[in-house]
């Protein structure tokens, strides 16, 4: 997350790029790491603004609150479907990692 943002742990981009990277196109996949991870939706934005602009760009107070608020709604979404899911899907972010980066 962006340093100006009080409280909240800065992204580590390799983090992000390990949890893509260890989508094995199986469903559910970029659903679980984004939750396991604790990326969520805003997250994953703030990441990819970040990468997108070598990380010379961060997102306004008013785009992080409003990504935020995308986040509960993408959980509770993400939960409900998680039981359709017919793989365990446990192993797949970042090689078995519990929360991508750091190891259970």
């Amino acid at each position: 997350r962006s340093a100006g943002a009080a409280g909240v742990e800065p992204i580590d981009g390799g983090d992000v790029l390990r949890a893509i990277a260890s989508l094995s196109g199986q469903r559910g996949a970029l659903t679980h790491c984004l939750l396991s991870s604790g990326l969520l939706v805003s997250g994953l934005l703030e990441a990819v603004l970040g990468e997108l602009t070598d990380w010379r760009s961060t997102p306004s107070d008013t785009d992080l609150r409003l990504w935020r608020a995308w986040d509960g709604a993408y959980e509770r979404l993400a939960r409900r479907a998680e039981g359709a899911w017919d793989t365990d899907l446990s192993a797949v972010c970042c090689g078995g990692a519990g929360r991508c980066g750091h190891a259970e």
